[in-house]
């Protein structure tokens, strides 16, 4: 595969974070509706975001890099996935422990103010 950083494309580019999907990482946005792969040249059309074509071409073109691919994209839904989880779970606790409602806010004071509250029992406000 060619250096892209040198593609002057850095708006629609993979790194610029403007898509989840790998496939940026084979291919640079010439513009807001045209694909060029790094490793042929080979210019394809971007319709509403849409990446089937250019996983199209890398199935039918360049069966290597298709591999590596579907391996990218499966190891970033997982590590997707862990985040939501991460996310939630970081929910679950919050709601748990009642913090952003009257009660929690009650409790805060009243640990400002000195005196004991729940909070003594979280592991992390321990000292």
């Amino acid at each position: 595969m060619s250096d892209k950083s040198d593609r002057g494309t850095e708006d629609w580019s993979y790194e610029a974070g403007k898509t989840n999907s790998q496939i940026w990482r084979f291919f640079v946005r010439l513009d807001k509706n045209i694909s060029e792969c790094v490793e042929c040249k080979w210019i394809g059309a971007v319709h509403d975001g849409s990446t089937s074509n250019m996983i199209n071409h890398l199935k039918s073109t360049h069966g290597n890099l298709y591999a590596k691919w579907l391996e990218l994209d499966r190891l970033h839904k997982e590590k997707q996935k862990e985040n939501e989880l991460v996310v939630q779970e970081a929910q679950a606790e919050h709601d748990r422990l009642g913090f952003g409602t009257r009660s929690a806010r009650k409790r805060a004071r009243t640990v400002s103010e000195g005196e004991d509250s729940d909070l003594d029992n979280i592991p992390s406000a321990k000292k």
